[in-house]
């Protein structure tokens, strides 16, 4: 095949590439300038928010001053991660194993971070034949705007780039916290807080630094502090289907389907996102002769997927190949649930009627009660349709 024609077949390669960047769907998650109580022990850990995330080679990790001009580039990321699997992940930065808990971080940085004040930095424009960070030499890198994102903190007095909005008070170098993204709204101020520190590489390995008690005081930019209780959302429920065979818990089926006007989703990336958060799924019958009462994971990580691409708020997908739920569908005004196999915690040997289903992601709790019109069959089958919503959740 001649030049120009392998020429061509990489271009084509490149135009079928997601139309987005290949590196800049991710935030700085957490950092710690003093980590474990040492002087010079420090890490950055990046979260990435999307599939295909991996190709950082050439971001750069930079330190600003605390009156916003340029200390140092801290890090030109050397490699790309190893996998494309990368939605929800994290990877990491530190000076040393140690710094990062007792586990290897992905990438090496010498003790330049910023101690009392300052702001740290990560990034690179995109470049737009490649979606891959630009030539180094073909950006400037004292101007924070260039970079995905930053994180400024204690006294900072520069001018914050729009992502950083407010500087979040505290600073990252008390020995004990670190600064832990909990929100992303563009604010640091009310994105980050300090926690006990919980640096985690690309392999997923978390590092530890003993045993840490979380924050009793909370620091804000407002006089006082209101905690908001999400209410339950209480669901119509279309149908309910569980199936079982005596003697064959390898053959238990659930669907279970409703389509009621108030289902909502919570916002990507947020903190009901289930991609980040992971959720749980409970179904229990109260019934006095065919109770039970299960409760299944739903943890964060790759069976989770957005409903089309990341950022558009359209939905999540929950799928496993392994069950016991097989199949979640969340999205406005549907969600679906599917689930087969022994690790089904129903049983059919008396009628279970009612039936609830509580299904927790982040912050939000949705529940359904079956009811409505039931048919039951005895160790086969029972099938419940046209439930209204319920009064309150189990």
């Amino acid at each position: 095949m001649s030049r120009i024609a392998l020429a061509a077949v990489a271009v084509a390669l490149l135009r079928a590439a997601p139309a987005h960047a290949l590196f800049h769907l991710a935030v700085i998650d957490e950092v710690n300038a003093k980590a474990g109580n040492v002087a010079g022990q420090q890490y950055v850990e990046i979260r990435m928010l999307g599939p295909f995330q991996n190709l950082v080679t050439n971001s750069k990790l930079s330190a600003f001053n605390c009156d916003g001009s340029f200390n140092s580039l801290v890090l030109q990321v050397p490699s790309n991660l190893g996998s494309t699997t990368t939605s929800g992940k994290r990877w990491l930065m530190a000076t040393s194993a140690a710094a990062a808990g007792g586990i290897t971080p992905d990438f090496t940085i010498p003790a330049n971070l910023p101690t009392g004040c300052g702001m740290v930095c990560w990034g690179a424009p995109v470049d737009s034949m490649t979606f891959q960070p630009k030539d180094p030499a073909t950006w400037d890198q004292t101007d924070p705007a260039n970079y995905i994102d930053c994180l400024a903190y204690g006294a900072y007095t520069g001018t914050p780039p729009a992502k950083v909005g407010t500087p979040n008070p505290d600073a990252p170098d008390d020995g004990t916290y670190g600064l832990t993204r909990g929100t992303s709204t563009s604010n640091n101020a009310a994105d980050f807080a300090l926690a006990c520190p919980s640096p985690t590489n690309f392999a997923g390995d978390a590092g530890t630094f003993g045993a840490c008690a979380p924050p009793t005081t909370t620091t804000t930019v407002a006089p006082t502090t209101t905690t908001t209780t999400t209410p339950p959302a209480l669901l119509g429920g279309q149908v309910l289907h569980l199936l079982a065979k005596p003697g064959k818990d390898a053959r238990k089926k659930m669907t279970a389907l409703s389509k009621d006007a108030t289902i909502t989703v919570g916002a990507n990336d947020g903190e009901d996102d289930p991609v980040l958060h992971g959720g749980s799924l409970r179904v229990v019958s109260d019934s006095a002769a065919g109770a039970f009462d299960t409760t299944y994971a739903l943890p964060a990580g790759p069976q989770w997927k957005y409903v089309s691409k990341p950022g558009k708020n359209k939905g999540y997908k929950w799928t496993s190949t392994s069950g016991p739920i097989t199949g979640i569908l969340l999205k406005a005004k549907v969600l679906k649930i599917t689930g087969k196999g022994a690790g089904l915690g129903h049983n059919l040997d008396n009628d279970p009627n009612p039936v609830a289903l509580v299904l927790t992601i982040g912050g939000q709790t949705s529940c359904l009660s079956f009811g409505g019109t039931t048919k039951f069959k005895a160790g086969k089958s029972y099938v419940a349709t046209g439930a209204p919503a319920p009064a309150s959740c189990p």
